[in-house]
């Protein structure tokens, strides 16, 4: 008996085995084909491995203020200190590239973070109300209608004046704010699936409505969402460095991106480094991540899911 058993486990492990080989290898062919997403997860995973590692890689200080040395251009020695900067320095005397190097933590940080507060948000939301519909899906799609009609701006800095900002706070008004969107498209695609055999059989052998809403229904309404989440990235990234050009988002003396292509408006004409390199700091990231999210898009469409 347990050797008629064995014989037959056998071929669905070999099955699944296979399958996964399979699928890595599709990713791979696809990921060959490829070019920019090629170049767009080398330049996240080197900024990632820079942002974490900075306490190790950055030069100097990022808040260490050589008063003597301010303005310098890039490539300069200071005199009084004898640093070399690479980048230049900044109207404090702060060395460009350590900023920028940290100023990646916190957008990077505050990207992924908020992210992870949206995404989970809008696809619960979206699948009970898909799956529900009438007054449940009315009230949520109500409070979504709600949210697109608030200002971003003004929540924003309904949230800073009243608890202060901080890059926590900053996470929660992005994270809050972005949930609307994966919302009404898992909704979309719930109301599809709803009525698809799988789910009438699932019923019918007595699945309560969460296994069927979590265990059936969510994982084919997944690959939208992961191209979703993807794009929303560089999206929260810019949104990050908007509010704090603006003043509203993680305040000084802390690097970031935003905060410090504000302190250069002023010297545009004559310090354009202090205002280049961050920017095009923001312009890579977020043309990374839009290449990777392109080419998650084109990985996960069924109508390219040809072996």
């Amino acid at each position: 008996m347990t050797s008629q058993l064995a014989e037959r486990a056998a071929p669905t492990e070999l099955t699944a085995v296979t399958t996964r080989v399979v699928g890595w290898r599709r990713v791979a062919r696809s990921l060959g084909h490829n070019r920019m997403a090629i170049l767009g997860l080398v330049i996240l995973i080197l900024e990632v491995a820079v942002a974490t590692a900075a306490p190790l890689v950055a030069p100097h200080d990022p808040l260490l203020q050589v008063r003597s040395e301010r303005l310098l251009g890039p490539g300069s020695v200071g005199q009084e200190s004898g640093y070399r900067y690479v980048l230049g320095t900044d109207t404090l005397g702060r060395d460009v590239l350590t900023r920028v190097i940290y100023g990646a933590r916190v957008s990077l940080a505050i990207g992924f973070l908020a992210v992870a507060i949206s995404a989970p948000l809008g696809v619960v939301l979206g699948l009970v109300s898909g799956y529900y519909g009438r007054v449940v899906d009315d009230v949520i799609m109500r409070i979504a209608d709600i949210q697109l009609a608030f200002p971003f701006i003004l929540l924003a800095m309904a949230v800073v004046a009243v608890l202060g900002a901080t890059a926590r706070n900053i996470v929660l008004v992005l994270g809050v704010s972005g949930w609307v969107l994966y919302a009404r498209v898992v909704r979309s695609d719930v109301l599809s699936l709803a009525n698809q055999d799988f789910v009438a059989a699932a019923r019918v052998t007595g699945c309560r409505d969460r296994r069927i809403i979590f265990r059936h229904i969510l994982p084919n309404v997944l690959s939208p969402v992961i191209v979703l989440a993807t794009f929303a990235i560089a999206y929260m990234i810019l949104l990050e460095s908007s509010l704090s050009f603006l003043g509203l988002g993680v305040q000084p003396p802390t690097p970031d991106w935003g905060s410090m292509l504000n302190d250069a408006r002023d010297y545009m004409a004559t310090a354009w480094w202090m205002s280049v390199f961050p920017g095009v700091a923001i312009v890579l990231t977020v043309l990374s991540v839009n290449f990777v999210g392109d080419w998650l898009r084109d990985l996960l469409d069924p109508r390219e899911q040809v072996l």
